[in-house]
């Protein structure tokens, strides 16, 4: 049988480990926005490259 400090060591392991990987879904996201956002900045960036050239 499990006594209450048993159930609570297992409930607070588990908050911790939820915490932590609500935490590294949070970063994931973030990164992926900040992918995203240096592609657009690359794709401007080969655009504008090709309109310099054409303007020689």
């Amino acid at each position: 049988m499990s006594t209450k400090d048993d159930i609570s060591r297992v409930m607070n392991a588990i908050d911790a480990f939820a915490t932590e990987a609500l935490s590294y879904r949070n970063h994931d996201a973030l990164r992926g926005g900040k992918i995203m956002e240096h592609e657009t900045k690359i794709s401007n960036h080969e655009n504008r490259i090709t309109l310099l050239e054409t303007a020689k």
